[in-house]
C-alpha cells in the first residue's frame, strides 16, 4: 500500500491544479495585452514599410522631374546663346530699320554712382 499511496500522491502533484477565476482573468488579460502589443508592433512595421515605399516613389518622381528640368535648362541655354548672337541682333536691327546712334545721342553714365553725366540734348543742338 505504501507504493500505491506514493503513486497517488505523485499523480495528484503532477495534475494541473484548478485555477481560481481571478487567476483565469489575469491570464486572459495577459494574453489580450500580449496580443495587442503584437498587433501594434505588426501595424507599426507595416506602416513604416508603406512609408518607405511612398518615400521611394516620391524620390523617384523628383529624380525624373529633375532630369526633365535639367534637359529643358540645357535647351534654353542653347536657345539663349543663339538668340543673343551679335550677328542675329545686327540682322534684326537692319530688318527693323535701326541705325547706329549719332554721337550726340550717346550718353555717358558713371557706373559707380549710377548718375547720368551728360544731360539730354536740347532741341537747338539737334
Amino acid at each position: 500500500m505504501n507504493l500505491l499511496t506514493r503513486l497517488c500522491a505523485l499523480r495528484r502533484a503532477t495534475l494541473p491544479t484548478e485555477r481560481t477565476p481571478r487567476q483565469k482573468r489575469r491570464q486572459i488579460t495577459a494574453l489580450i495585452v500580449a496580443a495587442g502589443l503584437l498587433t501594434a508592433t505588426a501595424l507599426a512595421e507595416v506602416w513604416t514599410n508603406l512609408r518607405v515605399i511612398d518615400l521611394g516613389y516620391r524620390i523617384s518622381q523628383a529624380t525624373s522631374e529633375r532630369a526633365r528640368l535639367t534637359q529643358i535648362n540645357r535647351k534654353l541655354k542653347v536657345e539663349f546663346a543663339l538668340l543673343k548672337r551679335p550677328e542675329r541682333i545686327g540682322q534684326l536691327a537692319e530688318k527693323w530699320g535701326w541705325k547706329p546712334p549719332a554721337p550726340q545721342q550717346i550718353r555717358t553714365i558713371d557706373t559707380k554712382s549710377k548718375v547720368l553725366v551728360a544731360s539730354r540734348p536740347t532741341p537747338e543742338s539737334e
